[in-house]
């Protein structure tokens, strides 16, 4: 059974999908709908910083960028909820938007629901760079989410910036083609400890695995 979901209540109540079948889109708070009877005994105060990286390249089109929308949404609440900063970057060939942590929850979300595909080739390093600037100073984990199509320019120059990044909390690479790329794959394996990836199929719960690197 569902009911209103409103910003406040625990996110594992959140259902995108049946919000999205209802309403057809998703507004945190005016329509959206949760689960009844659900628990949640998690400490959110132990949930990392997010840092979300989007790629808007062409071939993240239809489907894959809606995925993406549903499952940015669900941790960007996540964020909101626990009152942990969130920054944002988008990228193509090059950075296209970049948002420093804090709050601004709903900017973040409305300029993902904007997003077009439209931002030209996949370059991950450059976000990456961003991305590590932003790790926090204080001690506190930054759980950086990419959502990419896995197929980039730049291989090498992106893998040798992740262990950083996992120095500083999870990482997750969620690859939005039905095949990793060969190259990238090959990349990541060399890696003392590789980041968490999750390949995207059409029966992949994409919002649920999303969740589980903040929960």
């Amino acid at each position: 059974e569902y009911e209103f979901w409103k910003i406040g209540d625990s996110i594992r109540k959140l259902d995108p999908l049946r919000t999205l079948e209802r309403a057809g889109s998703i507004l945190p708070g005016i329509n959206t709908l949760g689960k009844r009877n659900l628990k949640n005994n998690q400490n959110e105060s132990e949930n990392p910083v997010l840092c979300l990286i989007i790629d808007d390249s062409s071939s993240t089109n239809g489907q894959i960028m809606r995925q993406q929308l549903n499952a940015s949404i669900a941790l960007l609440e996540t964020a909101r909820k626990t009152r942990k900063p969130a920054s944002l970057i988008v990228f193509g060939s090059h950075v296209t938007t970049l948002i420093k942590p804090g709050q601004e929850y709903q900017r973040m979300e409305m300029i993902i629901a904007s997003l077009q595909s439209q931002s030209g080739g996949t370059r991950l390093a450059p976000a990456l760079t961003e991305a590590l600037r932003f790790i926090p100073n204080n001690g506190e984990k930054m759980a950086t989410v990419v959502f990419t199509d896995s197929y980039l320019f730049d291989i090498e120059e992106s893998i040798s910036l992740i262990p950083r990044l996992m120095s500083a909390g999870p990482v997750a690479l969620f690859c939005t083609e039905d095949r990793l790329d060969d190259s990238l794959v090959g990349s990541l394996k060399k890696l003392k400890k590789s980041p968490a990836i999750i390949q995207v199929a059409p029966n992949t719960q994409l919002v649920d695995a999303a969740l589980r690197i903040l929960l």
